[in-house]
Parts: C-alpha cells; sequence; structure tokens
C-alpha cells in the first residue's frame, strides 16, 4: 500500500529486498512496487555501499513457528558440544573446521557419534537433524559471542564485521542465528 504514495521513504536495503521479491512473483497483482517511478533519490548512498555492497543480498523465508522445534535445536546443539575438532588432518577428531571456506565438515566418525548420542537416524528424510547439527558445529566453531553477535532479548543480533555496528534485521544462512 505505500508504494502506491507519491512518495515512498525507506532504506536501501529494504528497497533493494522489495525488488528482489518482486522479481519473484508470478502475477503482477502481487507486486509490492505499485505504480511506475520515473526517480528514485537514494539517502546515504556510500552507506549502503560501504556498510552492506560485502555482503549479497539473500531472500530467506522466516521460521515457521508451527514447525520450528527448539528441542531439536537443543539437543543438536548438546551433541555439537560433545563432538570433537580434528585438530591435524587424518588425526583424530568428529569434524573439521575449514577456515578458508569458513565451514565446518562432520567426518564419518562424527556421523556415526551423532547418531549415537542422537539415539537416532541422522539424515531421515522427515527431519533435517544433519543440518541442523552442522549449523550447530558452525555456530559452535564460528562465530564468537560480542565480536560476530550479541543476544538483546532473546533474539541474536549479528554485528557488521565491516563497521561494528549491529544488523537488526540480518539472518545468517543455514538457521545458525537460531
Amino acid at each position: 500500500e505505500a508504494y502506491n504514495s507519491d512518495v515512498v521513504y525507506l532504506t536501501p536495503l529494504q528497497l533493494g529486498f522489495d525488488y528482489l521479491k518482486d522479481s519473484l512473483q508470478f502475477e503482477a497483482s502481487s507486486l509490492m512496487y505499485g505504480k511506475e517511478r520515473y526517480m528514485i533519490i537514494v539517502d546515504e548512498a556510500d552507506l549502503l555501499m560501504i556498510d552492506e555492497g560485502t555482503n549479497p543480498m539473500l531472500l530467506s523465508t522466516p521460521t515457521d513457528a508451527k514447525t520450528f522445534d527448539a528441542s531439536l535445536y537443543e539437543r543438536c546443539y548438546s551433541v555439537a558440544a560433545q563432538l570433537q575438532k580434528q585438530e591435524h588432518d587424518d588425526g583424530p577428531g568428529d569434524y573439521k573446521v575449514v577456515a578458508k571456506d569458513h565451514t565446518v565438515e562432520l567426518l564419518d566418525v562424527g556421523m556415526d557419534n551423532a547418531e549415537k548420542l542422537l539415539g537416532c537416524e541422522l539424515w531421515a528424510p522427515e527431519l533435517a537433524r544433519g543440518f541442523i547439527l552442522n549449523a550447530c558445529l558452525k555456530a559452535k566453531e564460528l562465530y564468537t559471542y560480542q565480536k560476530d553477535y550479541l543476544v538483546r532479548d532473546g533474539e541474536v543480533v549479528i554485528i557488521n564485521q565491516g563497521t561494528g555496528r549491529l544488523s537488526v534485521d540480518s539472518r545468517w544462512n543455514d538457521s545458525i542465528h537460531q
């Protein structure tokens, strides 16, 4: 409805996300932008290019409260805390951290140990236990409290690494912020 006004004020980031959302629509009646625009003025464009220019804009769906199972995340995080990091190639460990790719890889022995600790199959099709466990391992190894994120009112708030500012509406991929 706001886009049908003559003057619309919003952040460049919101404008970009709304544009991306519109590009995913199949019917004109579902478009957010409304009437045609002949001019756009971007306030603080330098801020957009500096703060947000290093991070691609990714669309994700919000977590559905009906299907979100907090206890599964808690169980997986508990298991992740018990698994051991492989310190050297071919050394003992359940998973390895690939720092240059900013990833964590669960090794075969780690999958077996995780299934024993969970008491069920890790990659069962009805639940994404394997994905959740991997997200928990990434959270454990790759993100540091008060450096990469803060917790405010029970919610994770990401710290922009380029500026040190809080990115309130940002989310990490793979449900890591949960």
